[in-house]
């Protein structure tokens, strides 16, 4: 066999003659194709839309809200917000809160009366029970009171500090060490003492009249430091809760630093709350000139919290029977007319015969024809000034007349009456 049929033998089956066959058999065969009718082709172009349609009708909608939605957020890029819906937004809100106000006042409002008394028991027990070492302290502090007092003589004012209510420990530094000096309890804690009804109860107390000739309660505080010290008249002010909720303005502390300035004036105070500190300044601390005692009494704060606003227990300093103790109706009696505390009077003993909401005409009538008032307009006056140092409390009822309330309880104003000589009822 010679070198060319060596080479044809190798060629194999699908040889070049073959695939141009077939590569012409597909060119007959597409030719075909294309010369098919254009119906045909019409037809099955119709039938290709009419699937797709089909196959995103059902996703149209959703379509659409999303292109809009990628238009607006492209138009409104960098914008704080869209145009036009504040107000709109506006108005939804102001007609909620409308709806809102309009429930709160349908609903009916509970007047819960508490009974204290049970926790004042409570207070006492809890008191009684406390650690030996705890009662050996109160003791040794009790002990100190000379010290106390020294230090009141030597020129310098007194701060009790520490954990506990320090009121019973004043209470018996003015019974066992006072009981020979002029002093004045404030009750801080109650929120209608202040600064004010101090230089009120003083200048009634020595029979001052210095009110009038100062504009500022500094400039009061200071003439009535000075008209005592020119009196030579020597009064200790015993503070509880200096800290207190209307004492804790600037105005108020400073009025009290004047105070303390007089040569005639000696404080002995205690501040419970954690940060009483922040009230004064560098030059009220010189003018103070406190010597800080540590009183961790850990008694119960009893009277304080009855007299607060407490959420725990539900009270409220506007209503609450203990808001007001002796001293404190005191402060309030001082600075009333002889009028107005024979209005008190007749009140209270309206009151507290029958326990009963008063009606204010039945309370005019009666302070009326003892000349106490010339129309009910002054009453009205003078009722607004009751209510303002939390004596009473008013409240018009269903049959459209206004009835007025004590809120003192009935133990605390009939003690204090006694020390007055005026007497609740005639049985006394």
């Amino acid at each position: 066999m010679n070198s060319r049929q060596r080479f044809t033998a190798q060629i194999p089956r699908n040889s070049p003659s073959k695939q141009g066959r077939h590569v012409r058999n597909a060119n007959h065969s597409l030719a075909k194709n294309c010369e098919a009718p254009e119906n045909d082709t019409t037809q099955a172009e119709e039938s290709c839309e009419e699937a797709s349609s089909m196959q995103f009708e059902a996703f149209s909608e959703e379509l659409e809200n999303v292109q809009n939605s990628l238009v607006e957020n492209y138009f409104s890029r960098g914008k704080t917000k869209p145009k036009g819906n504040g107000q709109q937004r506006r108005r939804t809100v102001n007609t909620i809160d409308e709806d809102n106000s309009d429930i709160e006042n349908t609903k009916p409002r509970m007047n819960i009366e508490c009974n204290l008394e049970n926790l004042r028991e409570w207070f006492e027990v809890v008191d009684s029970y406390l650690p030996d070492n705890v009662k050996t302290q109160n003791k040794n502090l009790k002990n100190e009171f000379p010290k106390w007092m020294n230090y009141l003589l030597a020129g310098f004012n007194v701060m009790l500090y520490g954990v506990g209510s320090k009121r019973r420990l004043l209470d018996d530094f003015c019974k066992e060490i006072l009981c020979d000096y002029s002093y004045i309890v404030v009750d801080g804690f109650q929120p209608s003492v202040n600064a004010r009804t101090i230089l009120q109860s003083l200048e009634s107390r020595f029979a001052l009249k210095t009110h009038k000739k100062c504009r500022s309660i500094v400039e009061w505080a200071s003439l009535l430091s000075d008209s005592l010290f020119k009196h030579n008249q020597d009064v200790v002010l015993v503070l509880n809760n200096i800290d207190g909720i209307g004492l804790r303005e600037k105005i108020q502390q400073q009025a009290l630093a004047e105070l303390a300035k007089g040569r005639n004036i000696f404080i002995i105070a205690s501040i419970d709350h954690v940060n009483a500190t922040l009230l004064w300044n560098q030059p009220m601390l010189n003018a103070f000139r406190f010597i800080w005692v540590n009183a961790d009494t850990m008694l119960t704060y009893s009277v304080e919290l009855l007299a607060s606003d407490s959420k725990l227990l539900g009270l409220s300093a506007k209503t609450a029977g203990t808001t007001h103790s002796v001293t404190s109706i005191d402060v309030v009696w001082q600075s009333l007319t002889t009028n107005s505390r024979m209005i008190l009077y007749k009140l209270a003993k309206l009151f507290y015969s029958t326990r009963q909401p008063i009606e204010f005409f039945q309370l005019f009538r009666c302070v009326r024809d003892d000349f106490l008032v010339s129309s009910d307009i002054a009453l009205r006056q003078q009722l607004i000034e009751f209510h303002d140092h939390r004596l009473i409390n008013k409240e018009r009822l269903q049959d459209g007349n206004e009835y007025i309330r004590m809120t003192v309880d009935e133990k605390v104003m009939r003690a204090f009456l006694q020390e007055k000589n005026m007497l609740l009822s005639d049985e006394e």
